[in-house]
């Protein structure tokens, strides 16, 4: 038996280094591949992931295009978009593998297909659509106006991508009913990764690093006024609540899983800044990662914020096992949720 010196393999599956501009402006290098002719497209093999352009069609009525982007040369100059989408997208692969020890959202290598210039005129006029969704497992990124003739995509906004992807995690994991708490649950979940993926620092991969250092808005700038669309320390400052007794009860929006995910989100920033007595940090990023992550995975479909803490403490206890801090953490975690009336 031998093996030829020749080369046999086609290479479809070999990365090919490529390089872009993204939506804000910054040279960008990923993974894509080569294909027949000679050209280059956004697909990742190693990642599994692809990206395409959906051209400003209709998204709920148009035939989604089959093709990768593709570019004559490894250098894809006019699609700031599609790279910002595709960039993003592998962060967030890069963290669930690495830290979550996850292999992609269904633990099973599953492709991430994105596409950019999406619209939706049953909801606004073309080309704006002021939104990015986890959708038919796939994501979809629209884009709003930045000064004459200019779009900018969302896209650009690594916590709003990691936020929808964590809804795919979701689905894959405790799948929550988006109904009341358990929907709650979901928004705040992803709301949750979102905060981690977008300040994690890998150059402290152990850690995750400093969450004195951390940005705590969920999509700067994307409310009037340029108000965040969520502020995990104060969600006050966006009109939310950050208490039980101030738990919306009525029906828009699936009874308030966007409201009322900021009481939950707000119990996971003061785990995240919970301290000793010593007033140094009782977790890193990376425990609380992988505690809320043990924590989803555990949970059934119609979880309540009751439920989520009692799971997060049971997680906590098992996690801790050793260390001769548990109990100060068990209680950190009981003192967060407690705070806003969860318990």
């Amino acid at each position: 038996m031998y093996w030829s010196a020749a080369p046999t393999a086609t290479g479809v599956d070999i990365p090919v280094a490529c390089n872009g501009t993204d939506e804000d402006g910054i040279s960008r290098d990923f993974f894509g591949r080569l294909v027949a002719g000679g050209s280059f497209e956004m697909h990742d093999p190693m990642r599994n992931i692809r990206t395409h352009d959906f051209n400003f069609k209709d998204i709920e009525n148009d035939p989604a295009p089959v093709d990768a982007i593709r570019s004559a040369s490894s250098t894809f100059g006019t699609h700031s978009a599609a790279v910002s989408a595709h960039l993003n997208a592998s962060r967030v692969l890069d963290f669930c593998k690495s830290v979550l020890m996850r292999d992609s959202l269904d633990d099973k290598g599953m492709e991430i297909v994105s596409f950019v210039n999406c619209t939706v005129p049953a909801e606004e006029p073309p080309p704006v659509w002021h939104n990015a969704a986890w959708w038919k497992q796939r994501m979809w990124y629209g884009q709003t106006p930045a000064g004459p003739k200019k779009l900018q995509s969302f896209a650009r906004h690594l916590d709003i991508i990691a936020h929808e992807l964590a809804h795919g995690l979701t689905e894959f994991t405790a799948d929550l009913v988006y109904l009341k708490q358990p929907g709650a649950l979901n928004e705040s979940f992803s709301d949750i990764f979102g905060i981690i993926i977008r300040n994690w620092d890998w150059a402290n991969p152990t850690t995750g690093g400093d969450v004195s250092n951390w940005t705590w808005e969920i999509g700067p700038g994307l409310q009037a006024g340029g108000l965040p669309l969520r502020d995990f320390s104060n969600p006050q400052r966006t009109g939310d609540p950050d208490h039980m007794n101030q738990y919306f009860k009525g029906s828009a929006d699936h009874y308030g899983v966007h409201t009322n995910s900021n009481i939950h989100n707000k119990a996971a920033h003061n785990v995240f800044t919970a301290a000793d007595a010593q007033q140094k940090y009782l977790f890193t990023p990376r425990e609380v990662a992988v505690l809320y992550y043990l924590t989803l995975s555990r949970l059934s479909q119609l979880a309540t914020f009751a439920d989520a803490l009692q799971t997060l403490l049971s997680v906590a206890s098992t996690y801790f096992a050793g260390n001769p801090q548990r109990q100060d953490r068990i209680d950190g975690i009981r003192k967060a949720y407690a705070a806003v009336g969860i318990t």
